[in-house]
């Protein structure tokens, strides 16, 4: 049997701070990796083949 005085009416309330800064954080390392890659690609690198190697 409740009491009296023992209602409570309060909600908890849910910080989303945390989570807002999390997925900020995600977004800009998926840019800033996203662009590296696009530099990447712009360059023409030319390995040596096995053949070339002397021990």
């Amino acid at each position: 049997m409740p009491l009296k005085g023992a209602e409570r009416t309060e909600e908890a309330a849910i910080n989303l701070t945390p989570m807002i800064d999390i997925v900020f954080l995600l977004v800009i390392f998926f840019m800033v990796g996203a662009r590296f890659t696009e530099q990447e690609r712009q360059y023409d690198i030319q390995l040596p083949s096995s053949a070339e190697v002397h021990p």
